[in-house]
């Protein structure tokens, strides 16, 4: 059975009671260095999609990391934006996060958040991978209610000819390409830049655009 909202939730907050690093990036098992700077290397390819739609002055803007954990993204892409808001729906990974002054720790509650303005981007890594498709639909119609019209969204979706579904909320969750545009027209995003990866998801055959970003704009 597939893992529900709340074993997600309980999960990932056992892993910030202890180490939460291993349990948020592989490289965390390698020590703060290479956890560090497997960040800073999601930082550079997020800042790189955005310059390469034509957002080259980002200094004024704003954006969301939603699954933000202690922030192993959140704090290297601060240095670009004039505000991050920092998204999790675990408190105790909130707690975590680096007491920066433009970084913006909120709460999201069964998958649901509210901001006080509308954003310019959003991004989110390692969230869906790890929800069921009722949830991830649930984070992308929330993303969407706080971007402004026209806001990127950067969000890791692995599309596969066939789906999977995780059994444990550590487990690898992948969509089809129908599964995204259904969310997408719930959500009110248009699809810009999709990639996909043939067959079905295997932890000893990964796809090749398995980590990639899909690229959606807020109508």
């Amino acid at each position: 059975m597939q893992p529900t909202y709340s074993e997600v939730k309980a999960g990932w907050d056992r892993a910030a009671a202890t180490d939460p690093n291993p349990a948020i990036h592989p490289a965390g098992a390698h020590g703060n260095i290479a956890y560090n700077e497997s960040g800073e290397k999601d930082s550079q390819y997020i800042i790189a999609t955005l310059l390469r739609y034509g957002f080259v002055d980002l200094s004024n803007d704003s954006i969301i990391d939603f699954g933000s954990g202690n922030g192993r993204v959140t704090k290297p892409i601060s240095h670009q934006f004039k505000k991050v808001y920092a998204v999790d729906f675990s408190y105790s990974m909130l707690q975590q996060l680096p007491q920066e002054g433009n970084i913006v720790p909120v709460l999201a509650v069964d998958n649901w958040f509210g901001l006080s303005e509308l954003v310019d981007y959003a991004f989110s890594i390692s969230v869906f991978i790890h929800n069921n498709f009722d949830s991830g639909v649930k984070v992308m119609k929330s993303i969407s209610d706080n971007l402004k019209s026209g806001g990127l969204a950067l969000l890791q979706i692995p599309i596969y000819d066939q789906n999977t579904i995780g059994q444990h909320w550590t487990d690898v969750s992948t969509w089809t390409i129908d599964q995204l545009t259904s969310a997408c027209e719930f959500a009110g995003f248009e699809m810009v830049e999709v990639v996909t990866n043939p067959g079905t998801f295997a932890y000893d055959k990964i796809g090749p655009n398995h980590h990639c970003l899909q690229v959606l704009r807020k109508l």
